[in-house]
């Protein structure tokens, strides 16, 4: 039926949405792979490009303070007490086949404001692939990391504050076991996650003739 070709597409209806779990301060994340400090993405089995980290720090008092990556590559979209806060890098615009990212070299700050105790903090790490490393001649266990692969520290209120303990979870969840919603439903966070989106559409039925 050639007039599939040149039909209209068909319009996609019943639009839900899910909001990730993971920067919840409440999330469960017994099952992920814990470490001291946090491991460059794949050091759980994963070989996709998204990862999430979690780990928690007390905090002296409540205020302002700034969360040191020391070693974190290409992406971070970080939230501290389930809400998002601003990410920087240390240079912006790399390619893929820049030293810097070579080499481990590229750091992040994040500054959010934290309450006196205990503060959550979640990290989506993702990356946009790694240089075909064409002509280098030697280890790979460093070469390229992706993630957070280097220590993690707040600085607050004069002190500098190692934060420890950290779980990591690579790739996304299965979105068949996601729990959706339709956007109309509540008022929903503002929280700048990433969201999954589902929607319906009913293909038209297809004009066979005597010779499909």
């Amino acid at each position: 039926d050639m007039s599939m070709d040149t039909a209209p597409a068909p319009t996609l209806n019943d639009w839900q949405m899910s909001l990730p779990a993971e920067p919840s301060p409440t999330f469960n994340d017994a099952s992920w792979k814990t470490t001291d400090d946090p491991q460059q993405m794949g050091a759980d089995g994963d070989n996709s490009a998204f990862a999430w980290y979690r780990a928690s720090v007390q905090a002296p008092q409540a205020g302002t303070g700034t969360l040191h990556f020391q070693g974190a590559a290409d992406h971070l979209i970080v939230f501290v007490n389930g809400k998002r806060v601003v990410a920087t890098p240390s240079s912006a615009d790399l390619k893929p086949h820049s030293d810097e990212l070579r080499d481990g070299k590229l750091s992040w700050t994040a500054s959010a404001d934290f309450v006196a105790g205990k503060n959550v903090i979640a990290v989506l790490a993702t990356h946009q692939g790694r240089d075909k490393a064409g002509g280098y001649w030697g280890p790979i266990d460093h070469y390229y990391e992706k993630g957070i692969f280097k220590p993690v520290d707040l600085q607050i209120a004069g002190q500098t504050i190692p934060v420890k303990g950290w779980k990591m979870h690579g790739g996304l969840p299965d979105p068949a076991n996601l729990h959706f919603i339709s956007p109309m439903d509540k008022d929903l966070p503002a929280i700048g996650a990433p969201v999954f989106y589902r929607a319906t559409f009913t293909a038209p039925r297809p004009n066979i003739g005597a010779n499909p």
